[in-house]
């Protein structure tokens, strides 16, 4: 079979054409750039502040872990804090207000003991009479009366005697059982000391291995030594 050149040509043409527009083609695909994306434009301010959110506090959040510091440690009071109160605020209290109990007195088997505090009122209050002796006196009963006591007997050197405490207190130990009176003995002379207040003989019934506490005896006025009082 015979080509004629005019067909050859034709078809290296066409071919040719072909290829340039298949490339024409591919470079417009390949190289044609995608338009950037436009950024939404915010809405122009109004003449009203837009409400904004409040910013979140600590508060808000997550609390933290408490520590020792955040709750502040109460102070110890201070032992000057409270001032004890003075004994002169009340000088008329007796002083046996905050007394202790009376000690149990050991006797001799068979005898009793006699315990009291005498005390005198003066200007400062109550003022315990110190370095006194103080004695029993046996009770004499009436013949009249066997039950009613006629006068006490003090014997200095043989009836039952102590003397009184810095504070008044008096323990008067191995007192054979009886009735007795009580003795306010100044060496010079003695007095026989009644109930306070009143107009009565101050009778002490002892008992064998037994205690009479008086308790405060406080009297108006005592003849005391002046340097005594």
């Amino acid at each position: 079979m015979m080509m004629r050149f005019g067909d050859g040509i034709g078809r290296k043409a066409a071919l040719t054409l072909g290829i340039v527009l298949l490339g024409l083609a591919l470079a417009a695909c390949g190289g044609r750039k995608a338009a950037p994306a436009q950024e939404p434009t915010a809405a122009p301010p109004t003449s009203a502040p837009a409400e904004t959110a409040p910013a979140e506090t600590p508060a808000e959040a997550a609390p933290a872990a408490e520590t020792p510091a955040a709750t502040p440690k109460a102070q110890p009071e201070s032992p000057l804090a409270r001032a004890p109160e003075s004994p002169l605020a009340q000088p008329n209290v007796s002083p046996l207000a905050t007394s202790t109990s009376v000690p149990r007195v050991e006797t001799a088997p068979g005898t009793g003991a006699v315990t009291g505090v005498l005390l005198v009122r003066s200007e400062q209050g109550e003022v315990p009479v110190a370095g006194m002796i103080i004695a029993v006196a046996d009770a004499l009963t009436s013949t009249e009366n066997a039950g009613a006591i006629a006068a006490f007997r003090y014997r200095a050197q043989e009836s039952p005697q102590t003397n009184t405490g810095e504070n008044g207190f008096f323990v008067i130990s191995n007192v054979p059982p009886g009735r007795y009176g009580l003795v306010l003995d100044l060496v010079a002379t003695s007095y026989i000391l009644r109930k306070p207040g009143v107009n009565e003989d101050l009778v002490i019934t002892v008992e064998p291995d037994a205690q009479v506490d008086l308790g405060p005896l406080v009297y108006n006025e005592l003849p005391l030594p002046t340097d005594s009082q």
